[in-house]
């Protein structure tokens, strides 16, 4: 018996350690998006300004040159792959957190709005922050037994995809997620000064599908910072113009209803998809900015700010 509880004692050290050199390397692979999520869960520091959104806000709008044209302090909480329901999520634990900002910047996605099924593109990271009492309870709704994860951290890997099994790898070969040459500022991340030949692509077309729900949550977001007076301000990010095609139906209709909200509650509604000055060499892949098309697009958001919010510089 003795030896048997040596054993067990044994095992479960070495379990912990491996959970504390996993966390580590899984942390260092990721840090930018830890300093993110860190600065929206667990910090109070005053922002004026936020933007939310999916990969296409995260890489794409750099709050230096937002701020160095308005002169205010902003951050970007935007994360890759975020559905509307995580950005409203994002929305409600920054507002939990800081004081309300002047105004929040929520970038519109289709595909954000076509993912009424879908919470957390990567859960993984929340983990991390099961401590913070919103997160725990969103995680446990979506099936993860955080109570365990908290007990014995390292079983927390058990729910991890292969995806982010990798980057612990990775991180031990001495990768991480910001490349050699990628920019880290204030939230924004953005790893590429390529530019993509766009030419030969087919334009995407997403499924005609129902999106009621999530255009509610989006009108919850819409509510939760004009209750705080926060100015919400819609837009669309600009987008590759390699082929002339209408858009899909499905588009058009999202395009709509977006448009119905602004009006109904009265927020900005800025266009940037339409936007002839971001050419094929603005851009990284068929839908993200590379650091020079974040310049020019950080730059007009900027000066649309600007004129909206003209007190900054005050």
């Amino acid at each position: 018996m003795k030896k048997l509880i040596i054993i067990f004692i044994s095992v479960l050290a070495a379990m912990l350690l491996a959970g504390e050199i996993f966390d580590s390397s899984y942390k260092k692979f990721w840090r930018p998006l830890f300093d993110k999520l860190g600065t929206t869960i667990k910090d109070s520091t005053y922002h004026d300004g936020i933007y939310l959104g999916d990969s296409r806000a995260h890489f794409g709008i750099n709050p230096y040159y937002i701020d160095s044209t308005t002169g205010y302090n902003t951050y970007n909480v935007g994360m890759g792959g975020a559905t509307i329901n995580e950005i409203n999520f994002l929305a409600k634990q920054y507002i939990a957190k800081h004081r309300p900002p002047k105004f929040a910047v929520i970038s519109v996605g289709y595909s954000d709005i076509l993912s009424e099924g879908k919470f957390f593109e990567n859960p993984c990271h929340y983990f991390f922050y099961a401590d913070d009492s919103s997160t725990d309870n969103t995680l446990q709704r979506l099936g993860y037994h955080t109570t365990l994860f908290k007990i014995l951290p390292f079983l927390k890997y058990t729910a991890f995809d292969d995806y982010n099994k990798l980057s612990i790898i990775k991180n031990m070969q001495g990768k991480t997620f910001l490349q050699e040459g990628g920019i880290a500022y204030k939230g924004f991340i953005n790893n590429s000064a390529n530019s993509f030949n766009i030419q030969a692509l087919e334009k995407f077309v997403p499924e005609d599908k129902p999106f009621g729900k999530s255009l509610s949550v989006l009108e919850e977001t819409i509510k939760l910072f004009l209750d705080k007076n926060t100015l919400p301000i819609l837009v669309y990010p600009p987008a590759t113009h390699h082929i002339e095609k209408p858009k899909a139906p499905v588009e058009i209709k999202i395009d709509s209803a977006i448009a119905l909200l602004a009006r109904r509650h009265k927020v900005p509604l800025l266009y940037f998809d339409n936007d002839g000055s971001f050419t094929n060499d603005c851009f990284m892949d068929q839908w993200h900015l590379n650091l020079k098309g974040t310049v020019l697009y950080s730059q007009k958001l900027g000066a649309e700010i600007k004129r909206l919010l003209p007190d900054g510089e005050k």
